[in-house]
């Protein structure tokens, strides 16, 4: 629900500031925090008529910012060594040697960071008396958010240039037509309209492309009484990450028919819930390889144990698909004894993905194991009950039961990863020993067809070659590479 316009022109207005002066001085463990933490929230709202008694508008804009702390790696007291597993002389020799050798910027990377998020919201709203029967009503939502450093990668230490940045653009524009059909019965039907963009994009100290990730064991001394040569070993990131760039556009189609009506004591409610849905998925997922180094003499020395990547054999890796859902429903409430309330209802949900992943002779000959199978779901009937007892009508002892069936939609990236992983979208390179190429880092971060840009400047289709040339393996081994899998 929201608020709608009258023949009266007002408008309102609002500001809500949380200082960081009311927050505690203090994190969490009690170490000093030396970040702000604060929210500041300001909008207005402006309503009234455009043609009095028959035509009325509402809108209302709110922006917020805020600021927290982000804190990576804070390492302060020997009981913060003890948690993350890592002595402050071992992570600053870690920070030194990827600093001087790996292009590392001399940014800061870890401790505690601020971080300013914002939001904007812009809502209209028009409502329009067609006759006495039939009111339209148009809303228009749109949301614009920035999260900076948002999303980690899974090593125990990561720092500050492996964290991501995320934003999301969503509008969504929904139409609506009520109608009094008579005095029992009516009829509400509703088209919206929802355009979304969302992204990952890599750390502004990165290529937007994103360059491959370093992985070290790094070992740290905590000697015990019992066992004064103890160790701890965490692993230690650099560089990139495996999650960006990803992004996600959808449109989407969602058309709705409810109608009510009232027989005697019968409350009766039934209708159609369709969706029509457009994605383009772009994920990079391990595409821009990993070195591993089995501990920091083996960094300083440019030898990596291991290397590994996903290969796009593809110009672009983006995965196009449309989904269709489509349901009925019904339900009826009444009071099937004095002072139990009593509903009956039923649903029918159908899903159907009309893309299928592409099929892979091989994994067919070898497994048995089909890679274009084409989900669908046309028969998902969920009945369900509910029923309220009022004991004594007094409304102080209420007693509900309820049951049902209940279906839950497949999730649309279930199938972006069944396309993108038939075994022809992708191609895995692994190896080790004297097949994992040198790591060059800093040849990665300067390769101009990567350069760095801001988020704004994000275009979200990157082709193979963009791809390829991040990864540590010369272009001879890939070419290798390539012919091997194109004569399988």
């Amino acid at each position: 629900m929201t608020k709608a316009g009258t023949n009266e022109l007002s408008s309102s207005a609002f500001v809500y500031h949380r200082n960081d002066k009311l927050a505690s001085q203090f994190d969490i463990r009690g170490n000093d925090r030396t970040q702000d933490f604060y929210n500041y929230q300001w909008g207005f709202s402006l309503g009234g008529p455009i043609i009095k008694n028959k035509v009325h508008f509402f809108m209302a804009f709110e922006r917020q910012d805020a600021g927290d702390p982000v804190f990576i790696t804070y390492i302060n007291t020997p009981d913060d060594e003890r948690r993350l597993g890592v002595k402050s002389d071992t992570l600053n020799k870690a920070l030194d040697i990827v600093r001087r050798l790996y292009g590392v910027s001399d940014a800061q990377q870890v401790r505690q960071f601020s971080r300013k998020t914002v939001a904007n919201t812009i809502f209209a709203r028009i409502d329009w008396q067609l006759n006495n029967r039939n009111k339209l009503t148009i809303r228009n939502n749109f949301t614009d958010w920035t999260n900076p450093l948002s999303v980690n990668d899974n090593s125990n230490i990561n720092l500050a240039e492996v964290y991501s940045d995320f934003t999301s653009r969503e509008n969504r524009i929904l139409t609506s037509l009520r109608t009094a059909i008579n005095p029992t019965t009516t009829n509400e039907l509703k088209v919206q309209f929802q355009h979304a963009e969302l992204a990952f994009l890599p750390n502004a100290q990165l290529p937007i492309n994103n360059i491959p990730r370093g992985i070290v064991r790094i070992t740290s001394p905590f000697p015990t009484e019992s066992n004064p040569n103890a160790t701890q070993t965490r692993t230690f990131q650099f560089g990139g990450q495996r999650f960006t760039p990803e992004t996600n556009v959808e449109n989407q189609l969602h058309f709705i028919n409810t109608t009510y009506m009232t027989k005697g004591k019968y409350q009766f409610t039934f209708g159609t819930d369709n969706m029509f849905t457009y994605l383009e998925t772009l994920l990079s997922n391990e595409q821009n390889g990993r070195f591993f180094f089995d501990n920091l003499q083996d960094l300083e020395n440019f030898k990596a144990s291991r290397y590994a990547r996903e290969v796009p054999l593809s110009d672009s890796p983006l995965v196009t698909q449309s989904v269709i859902d489509l349901s009925a429903f019904a339900q009826v409430e009444f009071e099937l004894a004095k002072n139990l309330q009593t509903v009956l209802g039923v649903r029918d949900d159908v899903t159907a993905f009309t893309e299928a992943a592409a099929y892979n002779p091989v994994l067919d000959q070898e497994l048995g194991i089909r890679s274009d199978n084409l989900p669908s779901d046309w028969n998902s009937i969920q009945p369900r009950l509910q029923m309220t007892w009022n004991i004594k009508g007094k409304n102080t002892d209420i007693l509900k039961f309820g049951a049902g069936l209940f279906s839950a939609q497949l999730h649309y990236y279930a199938q972006v990863n069944s396309i993108q992983n038939s075994g022809l979208m992708l191609a895995a390179i692994d190896v080790t020993g004297p097949l994992v190429p040198t790591p060059d880092f800093i040849s990665y971060r300067n390769d101009p067809s990567t350069y760095t840009r801001s988020p704004e400047d994000y275009d979200r289709y990157i082709t193979c070659q963009d791809l390829a040339d991040l990864t540590g393996l010369t272009r001879q081994a890939v070419s290798k590479v390539m012919k091997k899998i194109e004569e399988v």
